[in-house]
C-alpha cells in the first residue's frame, strides 16, 4: 500500500489519534513498560499499525472532493510558481511570442484571479493561458488524487463516440439503446450549450507546436465524449439537440454511461512479418512489391532490432516501395530517429539537444528533477551522441546519424502523416522532406518542422491545487530549415476527410497511395 507521508498527512494522523492515552503512543514510556520481550513488543506495535494505519489511509484516500473551491490567494500562489517555471526555464517561452507579449498575457490572468475555483476549473483557465507560448509538449494534467478518485469511480460520460469534422459535432457510432441517436446526427447542442462553444472551449484549451492546427483537429477528431467532462461538470444525463440531413431537428435526452464501460471494437489489422509491441511491418497482400511498416509509437526497446529485421527483409526480397505510417504516431525515444533514419538517407546529419544551465529553486515542487543531472552525465556516453562543451553555461549535445551500408533502401519512400503525428515522428518525417527522400500523403503534422521543447518533462507539481505541469526543460532543434516557422511538415498529397469517410472507414491516405 503506497500514500505520500507528507506534514499535512501527519498531522491529519496527529488527529486522528488524538483521542488514544498517550502511553499508548509514546515509545519512552512503550519502553518503560513491563513488556520486556522483543517478539511481544513487536506484536504489540504491528497491532497498533494495523489498526491505525489502514484507517489513516483510507481516509486520506477518501478525503478528495472534486468540487472542493480553492481561493484567489491559492490560485495566485500556484500561478506565480508555474509563471516563474515558465518564463525563466521552459526553453522555448518566448519562441513565437516576445517577453513582454507573454508577460502582459500572464499579468493580465493573475488580475483576473479574484473568484474561487474548483480544480477543474483552475485547470482548464490554466490550459488556455499557458497556450500562448505555443509547446505542443507542455500540458496541464489533474492532481494525482483526482486521478486516483476517477480511477476508483469512474466518469458519467455520453454514451457516444463523437467527432468535430469541420467544426461540426456529428455522432459516429451510439452505444446507448436510444435508436434515435444514429450515426451520421449532427449534435447541435449538449445541455444547451451550443456546440459553437463547446468547440471554442476545447480549442483554446488544447495546445500545439507553434501555429498549426492539425494537433487540434485531429485531438477533435477523437474521444471528444471524453473530453467533454474536462471542461463541463459531470451528468446522470444529457439533453441533445440533433439535427439530421433532412434538417430535421430533434431533442432527445440520454442516460449517461460510465466511461470504463466503452468497447472500442479494433479494426482487423494485417498479421505483420515483424512487430514490437505496437509497430508492426508487414507486406501488401494485393501487391508484394510493397511493404508498410506501422509505426505507431517510437519505442525505446527493440527498436534497433525491428529496424535492422525491416531493412534486411527489403533488400533480401527486393521491394520497390515502402510506406511509412506515421499517423497518430506521438514521438517517443530522441534516439529512434536517428536510427530509422540511418537506412533511408545518404548523408550524415545530427540534431542537437540544448538546456541552459540554471540552478532551479522550486526543486521542492519538480517530480523528477534528479534524473536531469543523471542523464546529462551518462547520455553522451550512448553510441552516435556527442557532448559539445563550446559553451559552459549550457549542456549542449548532438546526436548524429550516418547512413548505413548494410541493408540501406534506396526504393521508393512514401510516408503518411496527420495531426497526430508529433515529437520524434515529425522529426523524422523533417528529414525525409530535407533530403527529398519520400513522398508525403495526408494532412500536416502536429509537430513542428523545426523542433521541439522535449528530452526530459518533469511534472511541476502546484502547491496549492496539486496540479501537475509537463514542463519540457530542454530545446531539441532539427538541423533542416524549415519553410514556415512554427509550422509541421506539409503534405505533397492533401488528404481530407468527411462524415461520410468516417463513417464508411474509408482510409484516404492508403486510397491516394494506391493511385500512384
Amino acid at each position: 500500500m503506497h500514500f505520500y507521508y507528507n506534514e499535512l498527512f501527519k498531522a491529519q494522523i496527529a488527529d486522528w489519534i488524538s483521542p488514544l492515552p498517550l502511553q499508548s503512543m509514546n515509545f519512552k514510556v512503550f519502553n518503560a513498560t513491563k513488556i520486556r520481550n522483543i517478539s511481544a513488543k513487536c506484536s504489540y506495535l504491528l497491532a497498533i499499525c494495523a489498526f491505525f494505519i489502514p484507517q489513516a489511509v483510507a481516509q486520506h484516500k477518501n478525503s478528495y472532493q472534486p468540487d472542493k473551491k480553492y481561493a484567489p490567494e491559492q490560485l495566485k500562489k500556484d500561478f506565480s510558481l508555474l509563471r516563474t517555471a515558465i518564463e525563466q526555464f521552459h526553453p522555448g517561452a518566448f519562441l513565437y511570442l516576445s517577453r513582454d507579449s507573454v508577460s502582459g498575457s500572464f499579468d493580465d490572468y493573475a488580475a483576473s484571479l479574484v473568484d474561487s475555483l474548483t480544480e477543474r476549473q483552475f485547470r482548464n483557465q490554466l490550459m488556455a493561458v499557458t497556450e500562448i507560448i505555443k509547446c505542443g509538449h507542455a500540458a496541464i494534467n489533474s492532481s494525482d488524487e483526482r486521478q486516483r478518485f476517477f480511477k476508483k469511480r469512474p466518469f458519467r460520460v455520453l454514451p457516444l463516440e463523437l467527432s468535430f469534422i469541420d467544426s461540426q459535432l456529428y455522432i459516429l457510432k451510439n452505444y446507448s439503446k436510444d435508436s434515435l441517436l444514429r450515426a451520421g446526427l449532427r449534435v447541435l447542442s449538449i445541455e444547451n450549450r451550443p456546440t459553437a462553444e463547446i468547440y471554442g472551449c476545447m480549442f483554446a484549451a488544447n495546445g500545439s507546436d507553434g501555429y498549426n492546427m492539425t494537433n487540434r483537429v485531429y485531438a477533435f477528431q477523437h474521444g471528444v465524449q471524453f473530453q467533454y467532462n474536462r471542461f463541463y461538470p459531470e451528468k446522470d444525463s444529457f439533453k441533445l439537440e440533433l439535427k439530421d440531413s433532412l434538417n430535421l431537428m430533434y431533442n432527445v435526452r440520454c442516460p449517461a454511461m460510465l466511461s470504463d464501460s466503452f468497447t472500442f471494437t479494433k479494426a482487423k489489422s494485417q498479421k505483420g512479418i515483424y512487430n514490437n509491441a505496437r509497430n508492426r511491418f508487414f507486406v501488401d497482400s494485393s501487391n508484394r512489391s510493397t511493404a508498410i511498416m506501422d509505426l505507431y509509437a517510437e519505442e525505446i526497446f527493440g527498436y534497433r532490432r525491428f529496424y535492422r529485421r525491416c531493412f534486411r527483409y527489403l533488400k533480401r526480397h527486393n521491394v520497390k516501395k515502402l510506406v511509412i505510417d506515421l499517423r497518430g504516431n506521438g514521438g517517443g525515444f530522441l534516439l529512434n530517429p536517428g536510427d530509422l533514419l540511418s537506412y533511408l538517407i545518404d548523408c550524415p546529419d545530427h540534431l542537437e539537444v540544448r538546456r541552459a544551465k540554471k540552478v532551479i529553486p522550486f526543486k521542492a515542487h519538480l517530480r523528477g528533477h534528479k534524473y536531469v543531472g543523471i542523464t546529462e552525465l551518462f547520455f553522451p556516453f550512448l553510441p552516435n551522441v556527442e557532448r559539445d562543451k563550446s559553451d559552459p553555461g549550457a549542456f549542449h549535445i548532438k546526436v548524429h546519424f550516418r547512413p548505413k551500408r548494410k541493408w540501406h533502401y534506396n526504393g521508393k519512400v512514401f510516408v503518411l502523416i496527420d495531426g497526430g503525428t508529433f515529437s520524434a515522428a515529425s522529426c523524422i518525417a523533417a528529414y525525409l522532406k530535407k533530403y527529398k527522400r519520400a513522398t508525403f500523403i495526408g494532412q500536416e503534422t502536429g509537430g513542428a518542422e523545426s523542433g521541439c521543447n522535449a528530452f526530459l518533462t518533469p511534472y511541476l507539481i502546484l502547491p496549492e491545487t496539486k496540479l501537475k505541469y509537463l514542463l519540457p526543460l530542454y530545446r531539441i532543434e532539427n538541423n533542416v530549415l524549415p519553410e514556415k516557422i512554427g509550422r509541421g511538415i506539409f503534405p505533397d498529397i492533401e488528404t481530407r476527410y468527411r462524415l461520410e469517410d468516417f463513417l464508411n472507414g474509408r482510409d484516404l491516405e492508403m486510397l491516394e497511395f494506391s493511385k500512384m
